[in-house]
């Protein structure tokens, strides 16, 4: 048996606060027990922990009892309401060794007067024989393959996307799109529940968005019903500011002997915002650079043999051949 000091932390994490989702264990596309692949819709988790002097409790031989608090403004997606008294929300639990989720059983919230005068929502399960995550969920079942989305409008590199519910309670997941492949398809998409699909040009705009609830960033969004709908395109609008054109170049390497060098595949680099970043492909001497401003100029590179090879350019039209005098002994040339 263990002796010595009893310390207990319990830590309640608000399904209306963005900040707290950020916390939540294994994401919200979950492997949940008897029901398989799909999404969690939270009203609210808990994290309880135990100690005896400095040894962590993990079992108990006596079931114990637990409450959990529910913020008032939880949407309940069942009834399309606040959560209320007499509202029924399945309860699970965090196996940390495989990431799965048990289900413990489905729990009648309760509400009483709290110290302030003020309504409040709880679940209390009096049999907590262990100690994990416990978390308040509904599970929504997943399909294959979503819907399809288009992202239209403005010249862009690539933008940061952010799929959540559209109550705001909980994320299957986020991520980045390319301006050169402007599409967007979901799989293992949670079905049946609407979300909201946001577009941010930078990742200060998506965290800000994700930690601080600040929509300043968003420069595109749309909110869909159901995204199992895979036979469906959804075209989303996005605003984004000085993207420029796209550029359509011919590139020809000169060497000194006259040669011209125009074949094969290179890589090209462009620093831009303040970094290198890749500008595209070079095949065969063509290439099309994205969102370039006409008038300005910019720093290309390729890596050959070991070697950087730096070039800058003025953009002058949408049609451009660039044809880059080689110094002798470069390695191009041979």
């Amino acid at each position: 048996a263990l002796s010595g000091p009893l310390t207990s932390e319990i830590t309640y994490f608000n399904a209306t606060s963005r900040g707290a989702i950020s916390s939540f264990p294994g994401g919200f596309t979950v492997n949940a027990q008897g029901s398989g692949t799909g999404g969690f819709v939270t009203a609210g988790f808990a994290s309880i922990n135990m100690r005896v002097g400095n040894t962590s409790v993990e079992q108990f031989s006596q079931p114990v009892s637990v409450q959990i608090g529910i913020n008032p403004n939880t949407n309940n997606p069942m009834t399309g309401t606040t959560v209320r008294a007499g509202d029924v929300i399945p309860l699970w639990s965090y196996d940390e060794n495989n990431g799965n989720w048990k289900f413990e059983g489905n729990y009648t919230v309760n509400s009483k007067i709290g110290s302030g005068g003020n309504q409040e929502l709880f679940i209390k399960k009096d049999d907590v024989t262990h100690l994990s995550w416990y978390n308040l969920d509904w599970f929504f079942n997943s399909c294959y393959q979503s819907a399809t989305f288009n992202i239209v409008g403005g010249c862009w590199h690539y933008l940061y996307w952010y799929l959540e519910y559209a109550n705001g309670q909980g994320y299957p997941r986020s991520g980045y799109v390319l301006g050169s492949d402007p599409t967007l398809k979901f799989i293992n998409a949670p079905a049946n529940i609407p979300v909201k699909l946001l577009f941010f040009s930078n990742l200060n705009g998506w965290y800000n968005y994700y930690f601080n609830n600040n929509q300043s960033g968003v420069v595109g969004s749309i909110t869909v019903q159901n995204l199992c709908q895979s036979n469906q395109t959804f075209n989303v609008p996005v605003n984004v500011q000085g993207g420029g054109q796209d550029i359509n170049v011919t590139v020809r390497g000169r060497c000194p002997n006259g040669n011209i060098i125009d074949q094969g595949t290179l890589d090209l680099e462009i620093f831009k915002d303040g970094f290198w970043q890749f500008a595209g492909r070079i095949v065969n001497g063509q290439i099309l650079l994205r969102c370039l401003q006409i008038g300005q100029s910019y720093q290309f590179r390729v890596y050959y043999d070991g070697v950087y090879y730096t070039h800058t350019q003025t953009i002058t039209s949408n049609n451009m051949l660039v044809e880059i005098q080689l110094q002798q002994g470069n390695q191009l040339c041979n």
